[in-house]
């Protein structure tokens, strides 16, 4: 997995109002001016600059990520990404000018992971007031560069759109911590989000018999069209099913086809246990909009009840989306679902979110 980047400005709001509806505009996702711009269902927002990065490049490349959570009491956090040859963070210039020795001072350099392959280099800053002043001095340039032969840059033209963007999901227009253009009333005016309804406990289930298995993969391989022979101009090869128990009554199925070296189109379906072994509604929670569905990889974990999708733009695993289930014993509850369109080197954890749920854990 690659490592998550490392500049964490954290600005704290002040105190808490009373929790009140706030209006449905999320899940949010923006692209204008090389900026990704993602909100979740909790309205927790995520602002990336990342470059798509060639495989075979050589790279050279600044990413900014900025996170904000929803609520008077949200955290703000930016972090900075450097790939490439080492540099001393007093190169960094803002519209071509340096920046405050106040602020490279508080730069702090994350260690790089002894089995990192990468040349990477990470930084945070700690310190409350300076962070404030980061964002200030960001909202207000056209471009953060690490000049060279082949500059590396972080564009901020569209920024301030999007900061304000977020200010309106979380309400935050005209308080402090309003990120765009603080204001002057307390960060309490801000409105708490409503804690989310508590997902039911997955059950469990007992293990298909050698039975069981027989009869349903008989009852598919029914379904299935006629294999082609290899030598036909349009030969694909045969779906590959795979069975899991889903409740005592039902099974999953999860048929597999035109697989190529990391993607598969899949369906899954659910059926009867018992013969015939007939199909039976099955209720998933839908990835919001814009995904790819029905395509990459599906693993199911009975164990756990866990459920998760994966689509890689590329073989490294830096760019595409991934989806994360529970089953609660009626239905699949969607609990985690991240995209990223731009390969770009960045590990999954700091992929943007656009829904996010805690699974509770089995008793």
């Amino acid at each position: 997995m690659l490592r998550a980047v490392v500049l964490s400005l954290l600005v704290l709001g002040a105190a808490p109002c009373l929790a009140r509806e706030l209006p449905e505009l999320t899940p949010l996702w923006l692209q204008q001016e090389g900026w990704i711009s993602a909100c979740d269902n909790r309205r927790d927002c995520q602002l990336l600059y990342a470059p798509n990065i060639a495989f075979a490049e050589q790279v050279n490349h600044l990413t900014l990520l900025i996170r904000s959570q929803a609520g008077p009491e949200g955290q703000l956090q930016l972090q900075l990404e450097h790939q490439g040859v080492p540099f001393e963070p007093a190169a960094l210039r803002l519209d071509g000018q340096p920046l405050e020795p106040g602020l490279l001072a508080a730069l702090v350099q994350e260690p790089e992971a002894p089995d990192s392959t990468r040349e990477q280099q990470y930084y945070r800053v700690d310190d409350q007031a300076l962070a404030r002043q980061w964002l200030a001095r960001l909202r207000t340039a056209q471009v953060l560069e690490l000049p060279g032969e082949e500059p590396a840059q972080v564009l901020l033209k569209g920024l301030p759109d999007l900061l304000q963007r977020v200010d309106q999901v979380q309400q935050r227009l005209g308080t402090v911590s309003a990120l765009a253009a603080p204001g002057e009333q307390r960060a309490s005016a801000v409105p708490r989000v409503q804690a989310a309804k508590a997902l039911r406990p997955y059950p469990g289930v007992t293990p298909l018999s050698a039975r069981e298995r027989s009869g349903l993969r008989a009852a598919v391989q029914k379904t299935l069209p006629p294999p082609k022979s290899a030598e036909d101009d349009d030969y694909v090869m045969p779906p590959r099913i795979e069975l899991y128990p889903l409740t005592a009554q039902h099974a999953l199925v999860v048929e597999f086809s035109d697989c190529g070296a990391y993607i598969c189109l899949f369906d899954i379906s659910s059926r009867s246990r018992t013969a015939p072994y007939a199909l039976q509604p099955l209720q998933m929670q839908a990835l919001p909009d814009g995904s790819v569905d029905h395509a990459g990889g599906l693993n199911y974990y009975p164990e756990t009840g866990e459920l998760s999708s994966f689509l890689m733009g590329r073989g490294m695993g830096d760019c595409g989306e991934m989806a994360s289930w529970h089953f609660d014993g009626l239905a699949f509850q969607l609990t985690d679902y991240r995209r990223m369109p731009n390969c770009s080197g960045l590990g999954y954890d700091n992929w943007p979110v656009l829904w996010s749920a805690e699974a509770p854990k089995r008793p």
